[in-house]
């Protein structure tokens, strides 16, 4: 018995046609949608001028640093007022007024924030040639 070449052919596509059934069975159907990811950073910063700024006891005996911020760019009503845990006035020392707070929003168990950092800003121009030091 001879074997023709349409013969050969036709099991050639029939192989093909099973081997691509079953990638695509063990692969799954393909989504179209995009997936949704969530990513959380408690980190965040504030721009303003310190108004207040004021060191007071807790009952439980901790320290507190209370802050009061105008934000930049804002009417003086919108002030805001942070409570820091510990004494943070080394953070401020050489700065002025016009400060950049990097602190975490999360609330401790104290009503207070960790402050991680304070640092000087400038006041923005629109003057090309001034340059920032």
């Amino acid at each position: 018995m001879r074997i023709k070449s349409w013969h050969f052919v036709a099991i050639i596509v029939l192989l093909l046609l099973y081997i691509n059934m079953g990638h695509c069975l063990a692969t799954g159907k393909q989504k179209n949608e995009p997936e949704l990811k969530v990513q959380s950073n408690d980190v965040t910063y504030l721009l303003g001028f310190v108004e207040d700024a004021d060191l007071y006891k807790m009952d439980s005996g901790t320290i507190h640093s209370r802050i009061r911020v105008l934000p930049y760019g804002v009417e003086p009503w919108f002030d805001r007022t942070f409570d820091f845990c510990g004494d943070r006035t080394d953070l401020f020392a050489g700065k002025g007024t016009f400060v950049i707070f990097v602190y975490n929003r999360v609330i401790h168990k104290d009503n207070c924030n960790d402050l991680f950092g304070v640092f000087k800003a400038v006041a923005p121009t629109l003057d090309p040639e001034v340059r920032v030091p």
